[in-house]
């Protein structure tokens, strides 16, 4: 049987690219990635200017992450290679529960906590294996805004305007502060210039502080103010992601 000219060439070009050694031996190298996101249930306590206890704990939903990164590769060794990168990130999760001295309280619409991060990350790859794939683990330092857009109700006295017998308490901060993370995770060549990635990374940004506000004054239940500033508050915060992406190699 005879095959066409273009036959041979299209298989030929798909033998090549399948016995193609692994992508990004050395250099530059741009990457993007994405997936889900679970902070840890997060801490927020302190107490107000009267000494009352602020105990707050919030539990998340699982989010979002995506991002980018500009990077190196050091030449390939027996012994793997190194990476230096520059990354930007964002990762956002909407409340799942939240208790205030222990007791439940209502969320409101929209609550979520978002972290945008710019860090400096340094990873060891390995030696590859069957020329495709590797492992990678690596650590970085940065900084990350944390955005606190918290709303939840709670009982007490019904006041005026409000929603009965509900007051609403807002944590609307926004804060930078220094945060590392961890990362561990796997690379698939899937030709000379361009690998799959796959990770698991752990960010932690520390301890931050918020503000918790009392709005009492409402209009067909939305806050007319933006409210009583009722007691700063420590927020610790972290959180693991799970994500997949493609890094090219110029």
């Amino acid at each position: 049987m005879r095959h066409s000219p273009r036959i041979l060439v299209a298989a030929s070009a798909f033998l090549a690219l399948s016995s193609a050694p692994a992508a990004a031996q050395q250099g530059p190298y741009v990457a993007v990635f994405a997936g889900f996101d679970k902070p840890a249930d997060e801490a927020i306590d302190g107490r107000n200017a009267a000494g009352d206890l602020r105990d707050i704990e919030v539990a998340f939903d699982n989010g979002v992450l995506f991002g980018g990164a500009l990077g190196v590769a050091t030449r390939e060794t027996v012994h793997g290679r190194g990476r230096a990168e520059i990354e930007l990130s964002y990762r956002s999760s909407e409340l799942e529960s939240l208790t205030l001295n222990g007791v439940d309280r209502v969320i409101g619409d929209g609550s979520e906590v978002g972290v945008a991060a710019g860090m400096l990350n340094l990873f060891y790859d390995t030696p590859q294996i069957q020329d495709r794939f590797r492992f990678t683990v690596g650590a970085g330092f940065g900084a990350a805004s944390i955005n606190h857009d918290i709303r939840y109700l709670i009982a007490v006295p019904p006041a005026t305007g409000s929603i009965p017998g509900q007051v609403q308490i807002a944590i609307p901060t926004s804060e930078a502060t220094w945060a590392w993370q961890l990362i561990a995770g796997a690379e698939i060549a899937l030709s000379p210039t361009l690998s799959l990635t796959g990770d698991i990374r752990y960010l932690d940004p520390g301890e931050v502080q918020v503000e918790r506000f009392v709005m009492n004054s409402f209009i067909n239940g939305a806050p007319t103010t933006t409210g009583t500033l009722d007691s700063v508050l420590n927020a610790e915060y972290s959180t693991t992601s799970v994500a997949v992406g493609l890094r090219y190699r110029f």
